[in-house]
């Protein structure tokens, strides 16, 4: 009944053209994104956007001049590259754009995106180009960084996520169920407002394999 009350009072405010407006505007920012995207070859539009949201995702520039049907290889690096770069913009960037798994018909496979929804009617076209430059750039510093331990476990999780991760005592866990453990556990750190670079302690059992 409350949300009832809500949706009443948003119409009795703004009205049909108000809404009108929010929607066509929602509209025309989204497609301004997605010729943005279209002009840049860092990037590549995976749906173009219907109404106010969009995906893309980055191309590490080894891979730019592919033709659009790239191999499971290499459908796991674009992945795990997006998941670095998603990440690293959530945690050290001005913008913030959410990232999801999509089918992709040509991949045959899901794949992993940026995801932009243009809702907020203050955003500009500047704030727009200002999200896309950042991430064009941090997506250079994380192709300069030499590829460490995470990005090889996100492209084994992505690419063969049913194989062998870890194996003890006649026991084993697959690279997916691996990566659940690992997300629960980040999650938990991150609740306990732990930030990237904090020396943890871990309390464990000792192991009697030598």
């Amino acid at each position: 009944p409350a949300t009832a009350v809500y949706l009443h009072g948003a119409l009795h405010l703004l009205g049909r053209h108000g809404y009108e407006a929010l929607i066509d505007g929602g509209i025309a920012r989204a497609a301004f994104m997605a010729e943005q995207i279209k002009q840049n070859p860092a990037f590549e539009l995976v749906s173009v956007p219907v109404l106010n949201i969009l995906t893309y995702r980055y191309l590490p520039s080894e891979l730019r001049s592919y033709p659009s049907e790239y191999s499971p290889q290499q459908q796991a690096r674009i992945n795990a590259f997006n998941v670095r770069l998603q990440m690293r913009q959530r945690d050290y960037g001005e913008g913030f754009v959410s990232r999801t798994r999509l089918f992709h018909t040509q991949a045959g496979e899901s794949i992993e995106v940026l995801r932009a929804v243009l809702a907020n009617p203050l955003t500009t076209e500047t704030d727009i180009q200002a999200v896309l430059f950042e991430q064009a750039n941090l997506g250079a510093q994380l192709e300069s960084e030499a590829a460490g331990l995470f990005d090889l476990f996100a492209e084994r999780v992505l690419c063969s996520p049913q194989a062998v991760a870890l194996y003890q005592q006649g026991q084993s866990i697959s690279y997916a169920r691996l990566a659940e453990k690992v997300t629960r556990i980040c999650l938990q750190l991150r609740r306990a407002q732990i930030a990237p670079g904090t020396i943890v302690g871990l309390a464990t059992e000792r192991s009697e394999i030598g």
